[in-house]
């Protein structure tokens, strides 16, 4: 079966997550970099396992959640209050997707 190319992928590009992963790390580039390479992957295989996962979600929603366990993965913790402010959201949403990500997607993070 020919795998199909989604959209989500699009609007979320690696140049894009690299520039919002830069706001949030703004003086650690290494984090940003490691960051915003395992991101864009993480996202493709969400999306292979469960597309209907992304449905509704904004950029931001879904980067939120995601970058905050990163963070934590790499050894460079951020508060929600951080990573809501970085990308212009609220910690409420930051708090939701984290807690999304991790029901459905813990083996990834």
């Amino acid at each position: 079966m020919k795998k199909t190319e989604s959209y989500l992928p699009k609007r979320l590009s690696p140049e894009k997550v690299m520039v919002v992963a830069s706001k949030i790390w703004q003086n650690q580039p290494s984090v940003a970099a490691d960051v915003s390479t395992r991101a864009p992957k993480i996202i493709q295989t969400a999306y292979e396992k469960k597309p209907a996962f992304f449905s509704g979600k904004s950029e931001k929603g879904i980067l939120s959640g995601l970058f905050y366990h990163l963070g934590s993965n790499v050894g460079s913790i951020k508060t929600q209050q951080e990573v809501a402010l970085a990308l212009s959201t609220t910690e409420m949403t930051t708090r939701a997707s984290c807690r999304v990500w991790l029901k459905h997607f813990p083996e990834l993070l």
